[in-house]
């Protein structure tokens, strides 16, 4: 743009800039307007997305010679001629829009995200054309090791076994891991050390029982003994595989109590999965997860999978998810911590 600098006029434009993030921010279901397959290329800023970012209470603010045919479709290279404060502003909240809202999804791609009543089976919400393609299940599948860990009575409540951090162990999360570690942070800071050694004490028989009982997916857990697991994990870039579809059905059968497990195992593992704040409220359950491609166990940050599944009630409602992305780029946060975020935001549409 070939608008000459001007210290007061940027600072007007940045005051009003940052109330204006401020809000589209606070909109929960801004996102939702948004295509979900974009080209990399942003070009365009939708009118409904314009209309959200210039709100009433706000265009007074602008130049009085701004029309409303101004907050059409904007094309990201405006004219140069347009030297007025009202396109300085468009042209401004144009690319702070795309910076903002492009990136995510021009780098990461939605396999699948399924949504349905958790009794009749009912399917709320589809989106996606991987819902029948198995993946790794990645840290999704401590929901699995928790049910069989407290059923066979490895693990007893929230808090025991707590178990320390041994040397040798793995520990890519950092210092969170380098503890020791109760069922309930197992869960909460996705500790992969702690499900090794929940399922070494299983066993490698009673373990594969439990995977085939559960149904769970390819029900393969033979790539990698749970008595010398080294680095590794069945359940991590590894033979064991699962669908956006079977991920659901799993998710069901938790809420309908209808695996071969003890009533302490379902009550145990509800309560270490629970999200915490009720969102929009619904009280959520749920397992984030992060994977890529492969079955060697090594992690490709720039194709991860992102894994969120569970289930939520409100009063007598219940539902069952699974929200599974892939990167098409190395992006932080993990593509499991997203997948959760963006599947969270549906919740509330779900009702209308």
């Amino acid at each position: 743009m070939d608008v000459q600098p001007n210290v007061q006029t940027d600072t007007v434009i940045k005051a009003f800039l940052r109330s204006e993030l401020q809000l589209i921010r606070s909109q929960k279901k801004l996102l939702s307007v948004l295509p979900r397959d974009l080209a990399s290329d942003y070009r365009y800023i939708p009118d409904n997305l314009l209309e959200r970012f210039f709100h009433p209470a706000t265009e007074a603010r602008l130049n009085t010679g701004c029309s409303r045919s101004t907050l059409g479709t904007v094309l990201l290279s405006l004219p140069s001629e347009t030297n007025n404060m009202c396109n300085r502003v468009l042209q401004v909240a144009a690319v702070s829009v795309v910076f903002l809202f492009s990136a995510p999804f021009a780098t990461a791609h939605e396999l699948c995200t399924l949504i349905a009543d958790a009794d009749s089976g009912r399917v709320l919400l589809q989106r996606g054309s991987a819902c029948s393609g198995r993946v790794t299940p990645a840290s999704t599948f401590k929901l699995a090791i928790s049910l069989m860990g407290y059923d066979a009575g490895v693990l007893k409540d929230a808090a025991q076994p707590a178990l320390t951090y041994q040397t040798g162990y793995p520990d890519w999360g950092g210092d969170a891991w380098r503890r020791d570690i109760t069922p309930t942070t197992w869960i909460r800071d996705s500790v992969f050390w702690y499900s090794q050694q929940v399922v070494k004490r299983v066993g490698q028989e009673r373990f594969a029982q439990y995977v085939k009982a559960f149904q769970y997916g390819n029900a393969d857990v033979s790539a990698v003994p749970v008595d010398d697991p080294g680095q590794s994990g069945a359940w991590v870039m590894s033979s064991l595989r699962i669908s956006p579809k079977e991920q659901l059905a799993f998710m069901r059968k938790i809420v309908r109590r209808q695996l071969p497990v003890s009533a302490h195992a379902f009550d145990m593992t509800a309560l270490i999965a629970n999200y915490g704040a009720p969102v929009d409220g619904w009280t959520v359950h749920g397992k984030t997860g992060t994977g890529s491609p492969g079955r060697n166990n090594r992690y490709d940050a720039s194709r991860a999978y992102g894994w969120y599944v569970g289930w939520a009630t409100k009063g007598a409602r219940r539902l069952a998810f699974a929200r599974l992305i892939q990167d098409e780029q190395a992006i932080k946060p993990n593509a499991g911590l997203r997948a959760r975020d963006e599947l969270l935001r549906l919740l509330p549409a779900i009702d209308h």
